[in-house]
């Protein structure tokens, strides 16, 4: 992570270890009440990206991110949905024919999301398998649009190995679990920051490197880092002050604890984990199709 820190930045979260003892926060002064979370939500208003009949908004891209995860397998992490908001907002900025490419890729997907939304979750995951088969043919056939080049993005990160063995790490999972450990990690120390883009990538061939001398059953947690991520970070959108000051206090503790952190000084595994599951990130969320795709 870059060494530099935002003063406002750091404001956000001045209060997320009010309830930690100051040895184990790091400071001797008592934080004020009111922390916020350091997670922007997934969607939010409809906040306009880039002018148009109709505008390019915040929702339209969330919504293509969305769909592109389930069709890939593979929920986008925080960095992805920001890569994606660029690409679109760049594109976009080219011209008619490129709006044009760009509205015709979210009409696409959000009626899969609309489609398949209205199954069952236990039935969703075979019909996104299905629509994914069927889109791949389309975007093939049209290999300049954007949802071509958005569709053929999702399904690499999704697919594409970064450590191989008999558990395989795809790059999206290795991402993920590198931004959900950073975010821990700052967490436990009353800090806030985001990873850039350029920063995850390199974490996730850092989480590689490590990969191959964890045990089997850390690997196997930590090739599913993605559709993990994607549940706990739903439930850390719609916390509370009073729980994000809880979420801190257990990370700091965890965080305290003797053979928590690696040789570099970051949360192991089991230490990132035991923290999902003091908080109940991965069990008590309103993402119910990937906390249903966790249980295959």
């Amino acid at each position: 992570m870059s060494p530099a820190k935002s003063s406002v930045a750091a404001a956000l979260l001045v209060s997320v270890l009010a309830t930690v003892p100051a040895s184990a926060a790091g400071s001797p002064e008592p934080a004020p009440q009111g922390a916020a979370s350091k997670l922007r939500p997934m969607t939010g208003g409809p906040s306009m990206l880039a002018p148009g009949n109709p505008p390019l908004t915040d929702v339209m891209v969330a919504e293509m991110a969305e769909a592109l995860g389930r069709l890939s397998g593979s929920p986008f992490s925080r960095t992805e949905l920001e890569r994606l908001r660029q690409r679109a907002v760049a594109q976009w900025r080219k011209g008619v024919a490129y709006q044009e490419s760009i509205r015709a890729a979210h009409a696409r997907l959000k009626k899969d999301l609309d489609r398949v939304g209205a199954f069952p979750v236990a039935a969703q995951a075979a019909a996104w398998e299905e629509r994914s088969r069927i889109l791949r043919d389309e975007a093939l056939a049209a290999p300049e649009s954007f949802l071509n080049e958005a569709y053929q993005r999702a399904t690499g990160l999704a697919s594409d190995p970064l450590a191989y063995g008999k558990t395989v790490l795809t790059k999206s999972a290795g991402q993920a679990y590198f931004e959900m450990r950073d975010y821990f990690d700052d967490l436990a120390v009353n800090f806030v920051s985001q990873p850039t883009a350029t920063e995850t990538l390199r974490g996730g061939m850092d989480v590689a490197k490590a990969f191959a001398a964890w045990p089997e059953a850390t690997r196997e947690r930590v090739a599913l880092a993605d559709r993990v991520w994607a549940v706990a970070r739903a439930s850390i959108d719609r916390m509370t002050p009073e729980a994000q000051a809880a979420l801190g206090a257990t990370a700091a503790k965890v965080a305290a604890r003797d053979g928590a952190k690696d040789a570099g000084g970051r949360l192991t595994p089991d230490a990132v984990w035991e923290i999902l599951g003091s908080a109940s990130l991965v069990t008590d969320s309103p993402a119910a199709y990937w906390a249903a795709r966790l249980r295959r």
